[in-house]
């Protein structure tokens, strides 16, 4: 049971950092939309990274609570 809610607490923490990715990624986006009028790169990646990753973090946390149940 130890390890099921250490694997638990992992997940969250990656779906934490996900979302703090997705939001530096929009404020990033944000500013280089108003400083040059058109996103760049980085901000873009970082957005998909963030939502790829909290996505990822919410399909194994369903996954492993249908598991348990």
């Amino acid at each position: 049971m130890n390890t099921a809610h250490t694997t638990s607490k992992k997940l969250k923490r990656l779906a934490r950092f996900s979302l703090f990715i997705l939001a530096i990624g929009i404020m990033l986006m944000i500013r280089q939309m108003y400083a040059d009028s058109e996103p760049g790169a980085i901000p873009l990646l970082l957005v998909v990274c963030g939502l790829g990753g909290y996505g990822m973090a919410r399909a194994r946390l369903r996954a492993k609570r249908e598991r348990l149940a």
